[in-house]
């Protein structure tokens, strides 16, 4: 034990260089992850809720929807995108039965 230094300084620089890089990225890398998600989720809040309003906008639904006001086509879009597939076995998914507004 005599080669052993008796200072704090034990662990060889370039050993400890590493943990340190090492500790830096990972805390930065999980800070850097917790901020995208809480823009992530602001950015998830300010869309409409239906896909058809994200992908083509506020477009005139009349050519599609001929005869309904603009509020009962939206009404229709949000009652039906949030719905999830019934599950039945041996055959393929379908829609749950739904009445109404959700």
């Amino acid at each position: 034990m005599r080669n052993m230094p008796a200072h704090r300084g034990f662990v060889r620089l370039p050993v400890r260089r590493a943990y340190e890089a090492l500790v830096w990225a990972a805390f930065h890398g999980a800070l850097l992850f917790v901020l995208l998600n809480l823009v992530a989720e602001a950015d998830l809040e300010l869309l409409p809720g239906d896909p058809l309003s994200i992908t083509y906008g506020d477009r005139s639904y009349t050519t599609v929807y001929p005869g309904r006001t603009r509020a009962e086509v939206r009404q229709l879009l949000l009652e039906t995108w949030p719905r999830r597939p019934a599950f039945e076995p041996f055959t393929t998914p379908r829609n749950s039965a739904t009445w109404g507004a959700s």
